[in-house]
């Protein structure tokens, strides 16, 4: 939209005049959009175990872990986090919990036509206490509450779904998360998860890339993104460079690979890697990246620096579509 490129193309115009002045690359916190009241989300978030403090480090504050990804990855983010020295204020602290009964998951029985192809949640072929679940959680993390609370998929039947997101509505009104949300809702769920809500979802977190298959079943769609933004509702992108080896990717094509992306990020001297992440930034998403290494981590906070040209985006929207149609 007009007024998300002004932003970020103004963020751009602050970045280089404080790098004029201080002769150094310039120490500005990545933008943010309001995804409840009073609640900020920077636009970049990051996947960095094991290496939370490095992004600590070269500036990043946005962090995501789940219950799924076990206790170590989420004690390493809390970590980073409480050992900063900074005021935890400072950080956006996103946790997800599992929606139970669902599953199979796809790596317990991957010959399963509808197995879930998400990490293992344990003992999820039964209903969870997500209350406690929710407690492990911020107890593991080692924080009073978290700053974003996800639903990490829907269970295996809207009863159970409903049912789940009641006890995240409450983690949010007891204030142990400033917002909550969903991951991995297509865009019947999501309609029908505001209809009944009493908080409504701040987030949809999903895998889109550059090339996406267009999956409507787990909310990988130009349809889904359109109407989060009419609910209100900040969609927040994974996969960003297509997850090729996962059991369901989020691109058709190798995106750090593909002859179009690498001719765009040569245009504009950038990697391909940070013009899959400026496209999706672009296109008025948040960024949920990965990385581990300090230095691409640092080069990743770059993609608020430059703006693709409506050419680029046009290039990059058409890549691996047989007919475009982007309604966004």
């Amino acid at each position: 939209p007009p007024s998300m490129q002004y932003h970020l193309l103004s963020y751009s115009i602050l970045c280089k005049a404080l790098a004029a002045l201080s002769g150094a690359s310039a120490s500005v916190l990545p933008p943010s959009v309001e995804i409840a009241p009073g609640v900020l989300m920077p636009r970049i978030i990051m996947n960095a175990y094991p290496n939370s403090a490095g992004w600590v480090q070269v500036g990043g504050r946005g962090m995501d872990a789940a219950l799924d990804y076990g206790d170590a990855r989420q004690k390493e983010m809390g970590h980073a986090v409480t050992s900063s020295g900074l005021p935890r204020s400072e950080f956006f602290v996103t946790t997800k919990v599992p929606c139970c009964p669902t599953g199979p998951f796809c790596q317990d029985n991957p010959t399963h036509q509808a197995c879930v192809p998400f990490l293992p949640a344990p003992n999820c072929d039964v209903s969870r206490n997500t209350t406690a679940d929710i407690q492990h959680d911020l107890d593991i993390i080692g924080v009073d509450y978290v700053d974003l609370l996800l639903l990490h998929f829907p269970c295996n039947n809207w009863e159970n779904t409903v049912r789940t997101w009641r006890v995240l509505e409450a983690a949010a009104l007891s204030g142990k998360a400033r917002a909550i949300g969903v991951s991995n809702f297509n865009r019947t769920d999501v309609e029908k998860l505001v209809a009944v809500a009493q908080v409504p979802p701040a987030v949809n977190q999903a895998g889109f890339a550059i090339g996406s298959p267009q999956n409507a079943t787990m909310g990988r769609d130009w349809s889904t993104i359109k109407r989060c933004r009419e609910l209100g509702i900040t969609y927040e992108a994974y996969g960003s460079f297509g997850e090729s080896h996962s059991t369901v990717p989020t691109s058709k094509v190798d995106v750090l690979n593909d002859p179009v992306v690498k001719r765009v990020a040569a245009r504009n001297n950038r990697s391909a890697a940070l013009v899959a992440y400026r496209w999706t930034v672009q296109h008025g998403m948040v960024l949920l990246g990965s990385s581990s290494k300090s230095v691409h981590m640092r080069e990743d906070l770059g993609i608020f620096e430059f703006e693709l040209s409506d050419a680029d985006m046009a290039e990059l929207d058409a890549v691996g579509m047989d007919t475009l149609t982007i309604e966004v």
